[in-house]
């Protein structure tokens, strides 16, 4: 499949272990054969560790020219402008978004950190990646909008598949009283093989959709996606 491992409607999910999060992730669209070959467990790895969860979000320009992503942001520390008091037990100590290849280049592209997202009144973000030349007009920070450079896709290693990338999202140290924290997640398994990500993260689970550019310059973003 040229838009492997990425689906029509794009999924994020937490990182587990290399086996079941970039083997498996060719298997999303079936979880029980997924998690029978490539069991996952919290070994982290290549992205996740004890005090950092990682969502993926694999996604392919052969669905579409703009990926559109929006979720609630997490409450966060606010001290690029010299604050001095920090919030009484936020979500998160850290969150960003990341354009990436995947693990077999480990390649980097685009990242905003949380004080750098605007939220619109209900504190919910949109990011946008696209190539350049198919940026929306309206895609700019004045108008609450994140755009996202997808660098040169993953043919900048194999001469192929430019059109594919990840999307890496990263919440840091989440509180332990965030009853939506990816950390909440449970493991995929046998029993339960459906991953559980949105159903616990509820507003803040990260939603993505495939737009044209005319489509996004046309959207009224106070509809959730």
């Amino acid at each position: 499949k040229i838009n492997a491992p990425c689906l029509p409607i794009p999924i994020s999910q937490v990182f587990w272990n290399n086996n079941y999060s970039i083997t498996g992730l060719f298997e999303a669209e079936y979880p029980e054969k997924r998690v029978k070959d490539y069991p996952p467990n919290d070994d982290g790895g290549f992205a996740s560790n004890p005090d950092t969860k990682y969502m993926v979000m694999p996604y392919s320009f052969g669905f579409g020219e703009v990926l559109v992503v929006q979720g609630k942001m997490p409450t966060h520390p606010k001290t690029r402008r010299g604050e001095t008091e920090l919030p009484e037990d936020p979500h998160v100590q850290y969150f960003s978004v990341s354009t990436g290849a995947a693990p077999p280049s480990g390649e980097g592209w685009d990242t905003y950190c949380d004080e750098q997202i605007p939220l619109d009144k209900d504190g919910i973000y949109t990011i946008i990646v696209s190539w350049p030349w198919l940026r929306p007009k309206n895609a700019v920070l004045e108008n609450g909008i994140v755009w996202l450079d997808p660098g040169n896709g993953e043919g900048h290693y194999i001469g192929t598949r430019l059109w594919v990338g990840l999307l890496y999202i990263r919440f840091q140290n989440s509180s332990p009283n965030w009853k939506e924290s990816p950390m909440n997640i449970p493991i995929p398994s046998i029993e339960n093989p459906i991953p559980q990500d949105p159903v616990v993260m509820k507003e803040y689970y990260p939603r993505g959709k495939y737009v044209s550019t005319e489509e996004f310059e046309m959207m009224d973003f106070a509809l959730k996606i």
